[in-house]
């Protein structure tokens, strides 16, 4: 674009960049619309610069002519300078007014004469990009650098204040023609018009958002009265309003010289400190002077305010910070700061934000406190409100005493509370709640505790180091852990009578909460005096209609008319009534309906057990229906001394019921029982016989009648049975059941063997008798015998063999023997030669009777265990029955090669058993190793013998190396008719199952792992009973369980 070549196209063009300006929406379109008209008059490069208030650059315009019109500079062209260099030229610029004015210019507009030195070396290089030296004085054939001259023109508010910078350069008219300069002038004051209205605008922007932040603000403080959330809330609303790092709410207490650091937050992040002492650092000054603090330049070394810091601490360093007090009216209320990192953060403006955010926390914070101090009192006043109605509405001394102390320890937030009352030298503590409540019980001695120096002293007592009070009951801190306590006295109308003592909170107890305690211990005192005088006389009343409501029937009393004054609970339940309330005032027997239907009120037998009270002055009783419920009641009336009746009536349709019920039972149970075959009977603990059947009648030939009442050992045959009996009983009592084979005598007085069985009879939990049943068992028992005694014979049959042969030796020893004897007897007497020398007939005499005596023992041996007798038992070596049965089959296991390994336990106790049967069961058990050794080669047969005590309980091991026994076969081994047709010593195994379990033991058959079996004998230790000198043996089963 060329430059206008007449005044009329500058003016043409000034109009059209004006009017082109005023349309621009933007104030960055308007600045280059008006710069663009400045480098087209004046044909040179055209600078605006919007700055703030430090001069600092917020928006550059930059153009310049360019092929016959105009372009922007680029970004990378532009030179930069810093905000203090201009505020140095505008110094210097001011100071040169009168030399440097522009020509025609009525404003601050400076011409700058780049052949000057100074001004070239000043301006030049930094505005124009001019070398340092000048070519201007050079000689005319030289060739320029640069433009001519510059303009500068600071454009300035009403108020003198810069809001931008102009520069235009003018390349080759110098001086600049008055057109130019004004043109400038005008230009800038449009410039400062757009630019001052951009910054009204921003401002209306910022303060209508600021505005709507502080309202924001304002509501988010007052929607809250705790204060904790308040100083949240406040952190935050301030991060949102002014440009913090860190953001300190505290509490500077003046009067105690300490701040606490209510909320501390570093880059969003909670950073809590320490209570710490009031310096005299920025945030002390805020609290001391009530002022706002603004360090821009928080350096240590530079300002006093950041040597104190109480601001940043570990969150530095910092460059800013500003701290805005909280006050309402002339309270302080607690203190603001904010911290950032770079210097000069904070403005006039955001000090504003600040103290309008912090006066609306000031004041919801004052409000939050004094709601907080409203809310104690109304908490202290509705606790004295409730604790004067309990004192009014109930005198149940617990029930004060445990509301005073809860309400005690809401009031103070204390861990916990209790009460104290004096007796004699002593406070005993009766009562407590929360961490006191374990010290409810002890007795701490008045003359030597902080209790009794409260009461004493007639005054409250504090403590917040109670380890370390002189006054500390010591044994206390067994028993709860006490670190801070307040007391108060109980004083009554004849004195203290005790104190009440609220314990352990985090913050100390005052003198303010002494005073409320103090209210609090009034009412207590109080309630404890009113308790005891109305307990005193109250006491009969209270236990009568505790008595009256606690009677399980119902119970109602009538007046002359026959209707209800007072009834409890349970004759409401009885009438169908929701409650006694609704009872009062009918007629009772209207209530309860007991007049049958269809027969007059006048006939009904309630209404003669209530009329007959009345006019005999006695007792009546009578059981009636009541149609209301459908039920059967027992009434009972009694007059009253003050007229009228009081009756008592309760259910009784259950009862008759059970009791219906309980008679058919037993009638089908006396059924059950009488036409038992067995006989069954009943004892007491003393062992008298309380009840018997049919069963006991008949085997006794005795009555009924003449049975109850005798001792139950009296049916027994002998005193040695008798004396079982009692072991019977005994073992019944302690809960066992038992049974035990016994002896008893018919009516002919014949004796019998039968199995009883005793059972404790338990009622409540306890044994209150014994139920008996006895079987007659003669006729099993008798041909159990023959059975055994069979097997018995049959088992000798196997014997005799091998016996014969045993027998053989020492026979034809007794022989040979004899022979020589004789031989010896027929030579001549005078032959010295063949006299028979008398030792060698001694030696064979002795010889002879050994043997003999041998061959006897053999024999005996047999017969004894062949004969037929009654099975006893009797006390019995279970190693010396072992050694006998073996040596019954030694001969035979040794003509066999068998080895025999005996390893017998000579401490075993004497036990109370069978020796003959036991010898049979060892005896089958050795002879069915013997078979089973037969099969297998000789040198691998061995059979052990082994006998211990294991528990309560004797074992005997017999272990042979034969074939063994499957597990199918062992299992059934021991079964009547288990072992099939196995073998016949199988089917002895099973006799003796049978034998051992008569014992109360049993026979366990084990295969051994390098093959074989092992058959062991279990009994159980039955020590022999102490019997009389000429007691014989018990009957079997007479001990022992079988």
């Amino acid at each position: 674009m060329a430059a206008p070549s007449s005044p009329v196209d500058s003016l043409v063009v000034l109009q059209d960049a004006l009017l082109a300006a005023g349309r621009a929406a933007e104030l960055g379109e308007q600045l280059r619309v008006l710069a663009t008209a400045l480098a087209t008059l004046a044909g040179g490069q055209t600078t605006i610069v919007v700055r703030d208030e430090s001069l600092a650059a917020i928006r550059t315009v930059q153009v310049r002519p360019a092929g016959g019109g105009v372009e922007d500079v680029p970004a990378a062209d532009r030179s930069t300078i810093a905000a203090p260099v201009w505020r140095r030229w505008l110094r210097l610029l001011k100071a040169r007014r009168a030399q440097l004015a522009a020509p025609g210019a009525t404003g601050p507009v400076y011409a700058l004469d780049l052949s000057d030195q100074w001004a070239r070396s000043e301006f030049g290089q930094a505005l124009a990009g001019l070398p340092p030296e000048s070519t201007m004085g050079a000689a005319p054939t030289a060739e320029r650098v640069g433009p001519a001259g510059l303009l500068v023109a600071p454009i300035l508010a009403r108020d003198g204040a810069v809001l931008a910078t102009l520069v235009q350069e003018l390349p080759d008219r110098w001086p600049p023609s008055p057109d130019v300069v004004r043109a400038v002038e005008l230009l800038g004051q449009q410039i400062g018009h757009h630019v001052a209205e951009a910054r009204l605008a921003a401002l209306a922007g910022r303060r209508a958002e600021r505005l709507q932040r502080l309202q924001e603000a304002g509501a988010a403080l007052t929607r809250s009265l705790d204060e904790g959330e308040i100083v949240r809330e406040l952190a935050k609303q301030v991060s949102r309003v002014v440009p913090a790092d860190g953001i300190v709410v505290a509490h500077p207490d003046l009067e105690s010289g300490v701040v606490r650091t209510a909320l501390r937050l570093v880059r969003g992040l909670s950073r809590p400190r320490a209570d710490q002492p009031l310096g005299a650092g920025p945030l002390a000054e805020a609290a001391r002077s009530g002022e706002t603090v603004r360090v821009d330049d928080y350096d240590p070394s530079q300002s006093p305010l950041a040597a104190a810091d109480d601001v940043v601490g570990d969150a530095g360093p910092a460059g800013s910070v500003l701290v805005m007090p909280m006050r309402v009216g002339t309270q302080l209320v607690g203190v603001v700061a904010v911290h950032a990192a770079a210097p000069r953060a904070y403005r006039a403006e955001d000090e504003e934000l600040l103290r309008a955010v912090t006066a609306q926390a000031g004041t919801a914070i004052a409000n939050a406190r004094l709601f907080a101090e409203s809310e104690a009192e109304r908490r202290q006043s509705e606790a004295l409100a409730e604790v004067a109605r309990a004192v009014g509405g109930s005198l149940r001394f617990g029930e004060v005493l445990r509301l005073i102390l809860r309400h005690t320890s809401a009031l103070l937030k204390a861990g916990g509370a209790c009460v104290a009352l004096r007796r004699d030298d002593y406070l005993h503590i009766v009562a407590g709640v929360g961490a006191a409540s374990l010290l409810s019980g002890v007795h701490v001695p008045a003359g030597a505790s902080m209790m009794g120096r409260s009461m004493q002293d007639g005054r409250p007592y504090i403590s917040n180091d109670v380890p370390q009070d002189e006054g500390y009951y010591a044994p206390l801190r067994r028993v709860a852990p006490i670190e801070k306590a307040v007391l108060v006295p109980l004083v009554g109308a004849e004195g203290p009578i005790g104190v009440i003592v609220a314990i352990n909170r985090e913050a100390d107890f005052t003198d303010l909460d002494a005073r409320v305690l103090q209210r609090l211990a009034d009412h207590v005192a109080v309630a404890i005096v009113n308790a005891r005088l109305f307990e005193e006389v109250t006491s009969a009343t209270r236990e009568w209609k505790v008595a009256f409501d606690a009677v399980a029937a119902g119970l109602v009393v009538l007046d002359d008319q026959g209707r209800v004054r007072r009834c409890n609970q349970r004759a409401a339940e009885l009438a169908g009534a929701p409650g006694p309330k609704a009872l009062l005032g009918r007629g009772f027997r209207d209530a309860l309906g007991i007049a049958p239907a269809g027969r007059p009120s006048l006939d009904a037998p309630a209404f003669d057990v209530i009329d007959r009270a009345l006019a005999l002055g006695e007792e009546a009783r009578d059981i009636v229906r009541a149609a209301t419920r459908g039920v059967w009641l027992d009434v009972l009336a009694s007059p009253h001394p003050d007229g009228g009746t009081v009756v008592t009536f309760h259910d009784v349709t259950a009862d008759r019921e059970r009791a219906a019920a309980l008679a058919r039972s037993e009638a089908r149970y006396e059924r059950l029982v009488e036409s038992a075959t067995d006989a069954i009977f009943t004892v007491d603990a003393d062992g008298r016989i309380t009840s018997v059947n049919h069963a006991v009648e008949r085997a006794t030939g005795r009555e009924r009648e003449d049975l109850i009442g005798e001792r139950y050992d009296a049916l027994l045959a002998s005193a040695d049975a008798r004396e079982v009996a009692a072991e019977l009983l005994a073992a019944a009592l302690r809960g066992e059941r038992v049974r035990r084979e016994v002896r008893f005598l018919d009516a002919a007085g014949g004796a019998h063997t039968g199995s009883l069985v005793a059972a404790p009879i338990v009622e409540d939990a306890m044994v209150v008798g014994v139920l008996g049943v006895m079987r007659d068992v003669t006729d099993e028992r008798r041909l159990s015998d023959q059975l055994m005694q069979r097997e018995k014979l049959a088992t000798v049959g196997r014997l005799v063999r091998g016996i014969a042969h045993e027998l053989n030796n020492p026979l034809t020893s007794v022989l040979t023997l004899a022979d020589l004897l004789v031989g010896d007897g027929a030579a001549p007497a005078d032959d010295d030669e063949h006299t028979p020398d008398p030792a060698d007939v001694r030696d064979a005499a002795l010889a002879i009777r050994a043997e003999a005596r041998r061959a006897a023992r053999i024999m005996g041996k047999l017969h004894a265990f062949a004969r037929q007798r009654a099975p006893e038992r009797t006390s019995t070596d279970v190693n010396r029955v072992v050694l006998d049965a073996l040596e019954l089959r030694r001969y035979a296991l040794r003509m066999q090669e068998v080895d025999i390994d005996v390893d017998l336990d000579y401490e075993l106790p004497v036990t109370w058993a069978d020796a003959n049967q036991l010898q049979q069961v060892f005896l089958q058990i050795v002879t069915a190793s013997e078979q089973s050794l037969a099969d297998v080669p000789a040198g691998s047969r061995r059979l052990a013998l082994r006998t211990r005590r294991v528990g309560d309980a004797i074992e005997a091991a017999f272990v042979d190396s034969g074939r063994g026994y499957s597990d199918e076969r062992a299992a059934r081994l021991l079964e009547p008719f288990g072992a099939g047709d196995d073998t016949e010593h199988d089917a002895d195994l099973a006799v003796s199952s049978e034998i051992v379990r008569a014992h109360g033991g049993r026979i366990r058959v084990e295969r051994v792992p390098d093959g074989g079996a092992a058959v062991v004998v279990e009994l159980p230790y039955v020590p022999p009973p102490a019997l009389s000198a000429d007691a014989g043996a018990l009957p079997l089963g007479a001990a022992g369980d079988g």
